[in-house]
């Protein structure tokens, strides 16, 4: 592994196990070039005007404010992003993410990985192991996952404690350490934007989740599994949807949101529609009980979920999403250079 005093990188990985395109679409301008709207915020951090802009108070009195936090000066002996925010006391951040995509097998990377004797995992205030942190796109305001969990409030010091296994395995000597964290959701869960407080009011956002990444972490290591995004879309659906759903269910589903999209780029930028939370389709997690109820955990421990990925599907709803995902496959591609990622 590099020192994480490098510049930033980013591991593509593939999965035979995604690769959403919304998520490509949503961090490129409107030509399709990729933007850093941090970097504009960067070069003018000597403006008071822009800084009074970029900084207002008052928006959420239970968090900090990421993009207005000083920046953090890491300690270059470690390998870890690591400091010292006050004498005799260490603190370190993720020296890798595991950002996308869900249903590619990040679990198992991520499980593969905190193995290396080297690597430390985050824990939670009781102890137990952390593989989702969901500092950036949700917890750290408040924003609930999904309707059964109470709202928390993840602060900054919350999130850093959550690695302090690896602050007291540094201090014992050993400076070649280092920790992570895999939580797929920040490569698509860009439509929490309104919850920043840069984007107060404002009807288009100025300020994205890589620009929050980037500004506390600016070296981190970004890890992302992609895969064709028909299989990713069709196994997604029925991990979170009993199995027992009938494959019409999916068709309509899916028919239902490409139409949604597509009415909404006749009238908005591709960016604007993806950065829009009312177009993220209803997928609802199943509670613990359903999933022992409908059978579901007992068919993954059987290995048998493949059964279920590899369901026959209305031929042309597969040809739709092929043809919808196809010219964004096409970007990735020019973007990769690399036939592994084909999937045109």
């Amino acid at each position: 592994m590099e020192s994480s005093m490098n510049a930033t990188s980013v591991v593509f990985l593939v999965s035979n196990v995604s690769n959403n395109m919304a998520s490509v679409m949503s961090v490129m301008d409107d030509s399709g070039n990729l933007t850093s709207l941090a970097a504009n915020i960067n070069k003018s951090s000597n403006n008071q005007e822009l800084h009074q802009r970029m900084c207002p108070t008052g928006f959420h009195e239970n968090t900090e404010d990421l993009m207005c936090m000083k920046k953090i000066n890491f300690d270059e002996q470690y390998k870890n992003p690591c400091w010292n925010p006050k004498v005799d006391d260490l603190a370190c951040l993720p020296y890798f993410m595991i950002i996308g995509m869900q249903k590619c097998g990040t679990t198992d990377l991520f499980r593969a990985m905190i193995k290396h004797v080297n690597i430390i995992p985050p824990r939670d205030r009781y102890g137990d192991m952390v593989k989702e942190t969901h500092f950036f796109d949700a917890f750290h305001y408040g924003h609930k996952l999904d309707d059964f969990e109470p709202r928390q409030y993840l602060s900054f010091k919350d999130y850093r404690n959550m690695f302090s296994s690896l602050s007291t395995k540094i201090k014992k000597g050993n400076t070649n350490f280092i920790t992570g964290e895999a939580t797929p959701a920040y490569l698509w869960r860009l439509y929490t934007w309104k919850l920043y407080p840069q984007n107060k009011n404002k009807t288009k956002p100025i300020v994205l989740l890589p620009d929050l990444v980037r500004h506390i972490i600016p070296n981190v290591k970004l890890i992302i599994v992609l895969r064709d995004p028909v299989d990713r879309s069709r196994s997604s659906y029925f991990y979170s949807h009993s199995p027992k759903k009938p494959v019409e269910a999916f068709d309509k589903a899916f028919l239902g949101g490409l139409r949604l999209i597509k009415d909404c780029f006749k009238v908005k930028t591709e960016v604007e529609c993806i950065l829009n939370d009312t177009l993220i389709m209803p997928f609802r997690t199943l509670t613990e009980e359903e999933m022992i109820n409908s059978g579901m955990i007992t068919k993954q421990a059987k290995n048998r979920g493949r059964q279920i990925r590899l369901s026959s599907l209305n031929s042309s709803t597969v040809s739709k999403l092929q043809e919808f995902f196809r010219p964004y496959n096409k970007l990735l591609l020019n973007l990769l250079n690399s036939s592994s990622f084909d999937w045109t």
